[in-house]
């Protein structure tokens, strides 16, 4: 299974930015398929942040919460994310990336992608890079393979 990161979904409903139209054509790929991939929590909650705030996309709230619902509800799509057990996993993807300040976000993702048997996170945030646990693979990259 593939999960989608944060950056991919704002790229998907931001037809103003340059990776657009390759992010949308990934996002109606996989639900096209109806099988599985994944979104984390953590990604969905960074997409409101996203979107929502006032000095980036500017969103309404309806707004957001609308894309949320069509992410949540496209064919495929399972939203996974860490138990109160799983903060073990959490740790490890911190030490294993050094991922300090903004990147524990990363270390998160990584963390339950693992914990749902995740092999591999579409994304074109090139800190993924520092997790040997996770494939990141790019828009650019043959990741319909994987997927």
């Amino acid at each position: 299974m593939l999960a989608v990161d944060t950056n991919i979904l704002v790229y998907a409903h931001s037809p103003q930015e340059s990776h657009h139209a390759a992010a949308l054509a990934a996002l109606t790929w996989l639900a096209d398929r109806a099988r599985p991939w994944a979104v984390t929590v953590s990604s969905l909650v960074e997409f409101t942040r996203i979107c929502s705030h006032s000095r980036l996309l500017r969103r309404s709230i309806d707004e957001t919460c609308a894309a949320l619902d069509a992410i949540a509800a496209a064919p495929g799509c399972r939203i996974i994310g860490l138990g109160g057990s799983d903060w073990l996993a959490f740790r490890d993807a911190v030490i294993e990336g050094r991922a300090a300040g903004n990147l524990a976000f990363d270390a998160h993702i990584v963390a339950a992608c693992r914990s749902h048997g995740v092999a591999a996170v579409l994304t074109e945030d090139l800190d993924f890079a520092r997790f040997r646990s996770i494939r990141a693979l790019r828009l650019t990259d043959d990741w319909q393979r994987v997927a």
